[in-house]
């Protein structure tokens, strides 16, 4: 882990606690511990810290040890529901004692993570808590296709259409020829999405945590950064439909405001509904490509995020139609090819999104974006 920040240069402010993969719960969670020690420690020194917390287990453990210890450490007699099973009231609901526990222990957990005021320094403290949460669960959702007929599963005609003219019959065959295999290269798409995202899954199997946990963790949070896929070749795929920042419009910086930033995950969520539940038709294609462009541009490169300014200027062929009518692939290479215009001619731009965030998007600027895309 240390050998690719040193090779960035973020070392000088970069500590890295961790433990061994064979370590004990105990040993997990006082590595848990130690980091947000470090992490308190340079915010009481006025720094602005980010803790990125990746290991869920050594605190979840501990939640469990507690709730099954609760009943003694009380001084309670004892029952035959003693454990984690057991009823308890918290916050005026009756649930069982390991959920109350762990909804405590989180809660605390994360009101670590706050901003001093400038008499006690002015320091502050961000966690991203990283979960893998369990295969499958996040699935999007499928038309039922009752009654519909799977006509891409086969290219046979269906009864009914034996009146039919040969040559109206041999273009209807070969319609649902084209269908059928593009049906099966998508499907051999998500099977190899599925294998890859899989491997990684299956190295990482000690942390993945049931799907009611992370939406508990979810819940008390400001926000989620949702994994859609994983491929060697692009890296991490962000689910655009299933990320939410709680925070809302207030947090978007000015220049993605200016852009209307916050209609990309509705026609994101409007595209796949159509997709599962659509009919064929121009409107069909014309949100499954928009869909697709959409997740081209906020691609990223592993090892390489996205300054704002580059953010911005992808955003800007998208919104101002100039990233249209093509797919993933075709749009991130036109965003990168607009990204490195934008660094030869026009770096005073870029530089001043950078450096004001908060500042909209006037209509010089507009115009100088306009011209990476001619």
């Amino acid at each position: 882990m240390e050998r690719p920040l040193a090779e960035n240069g973020v070392m000088e402010h970069v500590t890295v606690v961790s433990c061994s993969p064979n370590a004990s719960m105990a040993e997990r969670y006082a590595a848990t511990c130690a980091a947000f020690a470090v992490a308190e420690g340079a915010r009481a020194e006025g720094q602005d810290v980010l803790l990125v917390l990746d290991d869920f287990t050594g605190l979840i453990g501990f939640t469990v040890d507690m709730a099954k210890l609760s009943p003694q450490l009380e001084n309670s007699a004892p029952t035959e529901e003693d454990g984690v099973e057991r009823m308890v009231e918290y916050e005026g609901m009756i649930i069982n004692a390991l959920l109350a526990e762990r909804r405590r222990f989180l809660g605390m957990t994360l009101q670590r993570c706050a901003r001093l005021n400038d008499k006690n320094g002015g320091g502050s403290l961000s966690l991203i808590g990283c979960m893998w949460h369990q295969k499958g669960a996040y699935k999007g959702r499928k038309g039922s296709k009752k009654d519909s007929g799977d006509l891409a599963a086969e290219a046979a005609l269906p009864s009914g259409f034996d009146e039919m003219s040969d040559e109206m019959k041999a273009k209807i065959t070969a319609a649902l020829e084209k269908k059928k295999k593009a049906a099966e290269a998508a499907a051999a798409a998500e099977a190899k999405k599925d294998a890859a995202m899989a491997a990684v899954a299956a190295a990482n199997e000690k942390f993945i945590q049931p799907r009611s946990l992370v939406e508990e963790f979810m819940s008390i949070t400001d926000g989620q950064v949702m994994v859609d896929s994983y491929s060697p070749k692009n890296g991490w795929v962000i689910s655009v439909k299933d990320s939410v920042s709680r925070i809302g419009t207030p947090g978007a910086a000015a220049p993605l405001k200016s852009l209307d930033m916050m209609q990309i995950r509705l026609d994101v969520m409007q595209a796949d509904d159509m997709v599962a539940f659509g009919n064929e038709g121009d409107e069909k294609d014309y949100m499954g490509s928009r869909s697709q462009s959409i997740r081209g541009v906020l691609r990223q490169t592993p090892g390489e995020p996205s300054t704002l300014s580059e953010t911005v200027v992808g955003v800007y062929g998208l919104q101002r139609g100039h990233v249209k009518n093509m797919n993933a692939d075709a749009a991130a290479a036109l965003t990168k090819k607009a990204v490195e215009k934008a660094r030869e001619t026009i770096p005073e731009v870029m530089a001043a999104i950078d450096a004001a965030p908060g500042t909209a998007l006037t209509a010089e600027v507009e115009a100088k974006l306009k011209t990476l895309y001619e």
